[in-house]
């Protein structure tokens, strides 16, 4: 990495670190042949990874409990999972 973009990763916040990642993350999915997933659907896959229901995510991101419904359905399709365990498990591995 260059000086550069060390002095400029130094100085973000902890918030703008981790929509980088986030879009990091997606951008290397989306190379390796994986579906890109929108800002808002990586917060609900975040949530969903480390075990949140539906109403939990709903709460923390105040949207509607069938908001997230959608969002965790859309997702299910996108990476064809068949259930949340299977879709936690791909959104793991995918991260890693």
């Amino acid at each position: 990495m260059s000086m550069e973009l060390d002095r400029l990763i130094d100085d973000l916040s902890v918030e703008d670190l981790t929509r980088l990642d986030a879009r990091i993350r997606d951008r290397l999915a989306g190379l390796a042949g994986g579906p890109t997933l929108t800002a808002r659907q990586r917060q609900v896959a975040d949530l969903v990874v480390y075990g949140c229901t539906n109403a939990e995510i709903a709460g923390m991101l105040q949207i509607s409990a069938n908001a997230v419904k959608k969002h965790v359905s859309r997702l299910l399709d996108l990476l064809e999972a068949s259930n949340r365990t299977e879709l936690a498990s791909h959104l793991t591995r995918r991260a890693a």
